[in-house]
C-alpha cells in the first residue's frame, strides 16, 4: 500500500469582524519555500448554493511517492455551509508502473471536521466546563443551520500565481487562493488559504496538500446578528438543539462552548483520542489528526482563559446533538467520530483568540501541521 502524506488544517471557532468581509486579498503574507520532497499542485476553485471545493492536481511529483510521477493525484479541500456545516479533505492517487507487466496502486482517504453547536451555558454542576445533562443551558446556535437556499453562505475568493523551483532544477507556476465563506448577517466567517505548493502563510508552514483556516464568529450575544429561529425554539422550552437558534440570552453569567466532530469514514479509518490535546483518525496509510492549546487569549488586553475540552466517542444511538454527516460521506457510508466539547473558561467574553490545528500525515512520515486561529467576539471590531 502506498504511503502517503496528506494535511488538513482546519477549524475552530469565531470572531467579530465588520460586516464587510470582502477583503480576502492578503498575498503580501504568502512566503514561496523549498518544495523538497512535496508536490506542487495547480488548483481550481468553484463555488455554488453556499459551498466551495477546491481541487488541486498534481503537476509534479505526488505524495504519495515523490520518486514516480502518479497517473492521477488529486487533493480536495471542501467547505459546505446551509444545512450542513463542515470542512473536508479527500485524497486520491493513482500510481501507475508500465514494463514487463503491469502495476497499478490506489490510495484514497477522507476526513471532516463538524464544528456544529456553539452552546451558551451557566456553570452550574461545580465542575469546569460544559458538561451537557448537569450545566444550564442558556443558549445555543446551531452552524449546520445558518443558511439556506433563500439565505446562502456568501462565498468569495481570490487566487494568486506564484513561481517555485523543484528539485529537478525546473521552475513551476502555482497558485495560491484565499477563500471567506460567511454565514447570513455575518455570525460565521470561515477563512482559507490553499496553496499549491510549499508556502509560508503569516508565518505558517503550509504544502500543496495543507490549508489554512481561521474561523470567525461576530456578534453573538447582538440579537440582530444571532437572530432566533422562528416558531418555538427557547432555551428550556424545547430539547436543547433541536432548532437552529435560540439567539442570545441576558445571563451575565454566561459563558461559550463549541460542540464538533472529527469523522472519518469507517471503512478507510477509526477516529481516536491521541492526548489530552488532540484526536485523530488510525487505519490505513494517513492519519488526519485535530489538535488543540489548552489557553486562549481573550478580549484583546493580553489576558488569558483555559479552555477545558471533553472528548468521546460518537455513538448514533445516543446522539445528543442531531447531527448529520452527510455530504462529507456517502450517504450509505458508516462513519467513525469523536465528539469534542470544548468550553472557553470566561464569562461573557468580547474577543477569545485561540489557535488550534487540524492536519494529517502518512503513517510513516512526520508532516507540518498549519495553524488555525479562532475568534468569537462580542460587539463591533476590525477585521483581523
Amino acid at each position: 500500500m502506498i504511503k502517503t502524506s496528506i494535511i488538513l488544517a482546519a477549524i475552530l471557532l469565531v470572531a467579530l469582524v465588520s460586516a464587510n468581509t470582502e477583503n480576502v486579498d492578503e498575498f503580501s503574507g504568502v512566503v514561496v519555500a523549498s518544495v523538497g520532497k512535496d508536490a506542487i499542485r495547480a488548483y481550481a476553485v468553484s463555488s455554488i448554493l453556499s459551498s466551495f471545493n477546491a481541487v488541486g492536481t498534481a503537476i509534479y511529483g505526488s505524495i504519495t511517492n515523490s520518486s514516480v510521477n502518479a497517473a492521477a493525484d488529486a487533493n480536495t479541500f471542501t467547505f459546505q455551509g446551509g444545512n450542513n456545516c463542515f470542512y473536508a479533505m479527500s485524497y486520491n492517487a493513482i500510481a501507475a508502473s508500465i514494463g514487463s507487466g503491469i502495476n497499478i496502486n490506489a490510495t484514497s482517504f477522507s476526513a471532516a471536521y463538524f464544528p456544529t453547536i456553539l452552546v451558551e451555558y451557566v456553570e452550574s454542576n461545580g465542575q469546569a466546563g460544559f458538561q451537557n445533562g448537569t450545566d444550564t443551558i442558556v443558549g445555543w446556535t446551531r452552524l449546520d443551520r445558518l443558511g439556506d437556499l433563500l439565505n446562502p453562505w456568501d462565498i468569495k475568493y481570490v487566487q494568486k500565481d506564484f513561481n517555485t523551483s523543484a528539485p529537478n532544477g525546473k521552475t513551476y507556476p502555482f497558485n495560491v487562493i484565499l477563500a471567506n465563506a460567511t454565514s447570513p448577517r455575518g455570525l460565521v466567517t470561515f477563512r482559507f488559504a490553499i496553496p499549491g505548493a510549499p508556502v509560508n502563510v503569516n508565518g505558517v508552514s503550509l504544502t500543496g496538500e495543507q490549508t489554512k483556516i481561521d474561523i470567525e464568529i461576530r456578534n453573538y450575544f447582538d440579537a440582530s446578528v444571532n437572530k432566533k429561529s422562528s416558531g418555538l425554539c427557547n432555551a428550556g422550552s424545547v430539547i436543547p438543539f433541536t432548532c437552529g437558534s435560540t439567539g442570545p440570552s441576558n445571563n451575565a453569567n454566561s459563558r461559550l462552548a463549541l460542540i464538533s466532530f472529527v469523522a472519518a469514514a469507517a471503512a478507510e479509518a477509526d477516529v481516536e483520542v491521541s492526548s489530552s490535546t488532540s484526536v485523530h483518525t488510525v487505519g490505513g496509510d494517513i492519519t488526519a489528526a485535530l489538535s488543540w492549546v489548552t489557553t486562549v487569549d481573550i478580549n484583546g488586553t493580553g489576558a488569558t482563559a483555559n479552555v477545558i475540552t471533553q472528548v468521546n466517542v460518537y455513538d448514533n444511538n445516543k446522539d445528543a446533538f442531531d447531527v448529520s454527516f452527510t455530504g462529507a460521506f456517502n450517504v450509505f457510508a458508516n462513519v467513525n467520530a469523536q465528539v469534542l466539547v470544548q468550553s472557553f473558561d470566561a464569562v461573557r467574553p468580547n474577543l477569545i483568540v485561540w489557535d488550534p490545528t487540524f492536519g494529517g500525515r502518512a503513517n510513516s512520515a512526520a508532516v507540518l501541521v498549519p495553524t488555525i486561529t479562532v475568534f468569537v467576539a462580542l460587539a463591533v471590531a476590525l477585521l483581523l
